[in-house]
């Protein structure tokens, strides 16, 4: 419900999204999820919110909206790794092994044109723990 969004500035959306982030790293998910919301109901083409709010139900093993959420933000930005990266997250834990793996490639691709390392490491991770799975 974007109710009382109404009457606040679209450039609030962010600040939503940064206490969202705060809270979901408390592990006050259900907080976190009505900021982004909140953010969403602000500023609906905010990628990032989605994004957040996506890694926030992967945490609570809500998967398929999770991918929801990530679908919606790589509509948004395309070549928006880290989305990329989480809904290949939420896939391998719903065991869609192919679609995981698919969705790390494109992200690995993104990270390597952006020139971010960090994250690279972290989806050569996750790409070696599919191959893992698989030869087991």
């Amino acid at each position: 419900d974007c109710g009382q969004a109404i009457d606040l500035h679209p450039d609030y959306a962010a600040a939503y999204v940064n206490r969202g982030n705060a809270k979901s790293e408390l592990g006050r998910h259900d907080e976190a999820l009505a900021d982004y919301d909140q953010a969403i109901c602000l500023q609906p083409d905010f990628a990032g919110a989605y994004n957040s709010r996506g890694h926030t139900k992967n945490k609570l093993d809500r998967y398929d909206d999770a991918i929801a959420d990530f679908d919606q933000a790589i509509r948004l930005r395309p070549d928006y790794a880290k989305a990329h990266n989480n809904r290949g997250i939420a896939k391998a834990a719903l065991d869609h092994t192919v679609e995981a793996r698919s969705d790390f490639e494109a992200a690995l691709a993104l990270a390597q044109t952006a020139g971010n390392d960090s994250l690279k490491v972290h989806i050569e991770q996750r790409l070696q723990a599919l191959d893992n799975t698989e030869q087991e």
